[in-house]
């Protein structure tokens, strides 16, 4: 199964269940922005701007943008 190119409408919630589950093993991510497609992350970067023209320029229509905390030990976290 690869990549969809077309919106769907409840993108998104796959996404954020995996990275609450998860958030400890992004540390590699700390303080950065990421794109979550399932259960993988597909961009990163130090702002969602950035994140989000790599998802434009790979025809990526829908992934979860967020903001990894500094220490993933937080509790809150930036979703756009």
């Amino acid at each position: 199964m690869g990549i969809s190119t077309v919106p769907n409408p409840i993108a998104g919630q796959e996404e954020l269940h995996w990275f609450e589950a998860n958030l400890h093993s992004l540390a590699n991510y700390a303080g950065l922005w990421v794109a979550i497609v399932r259960d993988a992350v597909v961009a990163s970067g130090g702002s969602a701007y950035d994140v989000y023209r790599s998802l434009a320029s790979n025809g990526i229509a829908d992934a979860l943008m967020v903001h990894v905390p500094e220490d993933v030990n937080e509790d809150t976290y930036l979703i756009a």
